[in-house]
């Protein structure tokens, strides 16, 4: 397989010469991510504008992004860690490409932090489960540390809003005979079912909670979890979606799953 080298700045587009008229359907365009000392970018964002399509690449850099005929020539990389880079193509490349991507100027313990939450999110298995549902294996979203990163200050459940078959409710909670209401946002699913939901790999929701029920000893996933605390977040919007060792217990709800730093 021959590589087209890229060598692009952080503030610069970069272009190729033509070298296909083939159209966009039905293609994938495909190479590996490195830095500027040539080492692979693991787990890189890549974003064809226009479809919205996105996938993440592996560990070892490499990447196959399918394109439709929605897509502009407009490929988006992203990592924590690195300047984000746009690329625009003359036409669709028959050959694997490389991108270079530059390291952004951080302090060591920056670094460290972004390395760290990559590695345990591979550990949990998101990047493979992410993989899986690119070849239709499962059928989940996936919330990635550079989406996490972009909107500092959200809390847990913005990141649910606007996605498919999830709702973000506000739900009122009454003490002892209606005192010291509290309120919080609560994830379910389309018909008002609960969502289960798991954080770091264990159960979540109490029992009054899978029974749709509220007490005044409810916790809301936002006063458990802070945004600056997650790593990655997947959604699977009907419980038989998600992976069997998470699946939940009540019917055909969709499981949330946090992973925290």
């Amino acid at each position: 397989m021959r590589l087209v080298p890229w060598l692009v700045s952080v503030s610069c587009v970069a272009m190729l010469s033509p070298a296909s008229s083939v159209r966009a359907q039905g293609r994938v365009i495909h190479g590996i991510v490195v830095d500027s000392a040539g080492a692979p970018v693991s787990y890189a964002n890549v974003i064809a504008w226009g479809s919205q399509r996105r996938i993440v690449g592996g560990a070892d850099g490499q990447f196959r992004l399918p394109l439709d005929s929605s897509a502009k020539r407009e490929v988006e990389f992203r990592r924590i860690g690195y300047h984000p880079l746009t690329i625009t193509l003359d036409s669709w490349p028959d050959s694997a490409i490389r991108v270079v991507m530059s390291a952004a100027t951080r302090t060591l313990a920056a670094v460290t932090v972004a390395v760290e939450r990559s590695q345990s999110l591979a550990i949990r298995g998101f990047y493979e489960r992410m993989s899986d549902v690119e070849r239709g294996i499962n059928h989940g979203f996936f919330i990635t540390p550079e989406e996490i990163d972009a909107r500092k200050g959200a809390r847990m459940t913005d990141f649910l809003q606007g996605r498919p078959a999830v709702r973000v409710k506000m739900v009122k909670v009454g003490g002892p005979f209606g005192r010291n209401p509290r309120t919080g946002w609560e994830p379910q699913g389309i018909d008002g079912c609960q969502m289960t939901i798991y954080v770091d790999g264990v159960r979540f929701n109490s029992l009054s909670q899978l029974k749709n029920t509220v007490d005044q000893n409810h916790i809301f996933i936002n006063d458990l979890v802070s945004a600056n605390s997650i790593a990655g977040i997947e959604v699977y919007p009907r419980s038989v979606t998600a992976p069997p060792k998470y699946q939940s217990l009540n019917g055909t709800c969709g499981v949330v799953l946090i992973w925290t730093r």
